[in-house]
């Protein structure tokens, strides 16, 4: 996996450090390159965590459908429950890419979901009428995919 970090978030951060060191004239410039970098590492670290936390939301639909069906007498709608987030391809490949997963763990991004964060953020997303559109469709096309 390649360390991908977007012009946008260098731009933003590079912007915000030249003006914190115009403010602040006593800064060396080491400090500010440094404060650069790590800025720049936020924003990394900040994208493979939200890699992971968009794989785990895909990954607890599985759950949230296993549990519905283990219901004492599950609804029909508890048995039509869809789990085509789990079934993305985008969603699939972070889940199962070695690279990635190893990614992550080297990086100890596995540790930090909170484990309450991700079904509130799946409830949020099934809530969308732009999930349920997308779950109605028949034959997704990878375009839809993308949603």
């Amino acid at each position: 996996m390649h360390r991908i970090v977007s012009r946008r978030v260098v731009r933003n951060k590079t912007m915000q450090v030249l003006y914190a060191c115009r403010e602040n004239t006593t800064v060396s410039d080491q400090a500010v390159e440094s404060n650069l970098h790590r800025s720049i590492r936020q924003g990394y670290m900040l994208y493979l965590y939200l890699l992971h936390t968009a794989a785990l939301v895909g990954q607890y639909a599985l759950i949230d459908k296993k549990r519905r069906l283990a219901k004492y007498m599950p609804t029909k709608a508890d048995q039509e429950f869809s789990v085509r987030i789990a079934e993305n391809p985008f969603i699939r490949y972070l889940s199962t890419d070695e690279g990635l997963n190893l990614l992550l763990k080297r990086e100890k991004i596995t540790a930090y979901p909170d484990p309450e964060l991700i079904p509130k953020l799946f409830n949020e997303l099934i809530a969308q009428k732009s999930y349920q559109q997308y779950v109605a469709l028949s034959q997704p096309t990878l375009q839809d995919h993308k949603m």
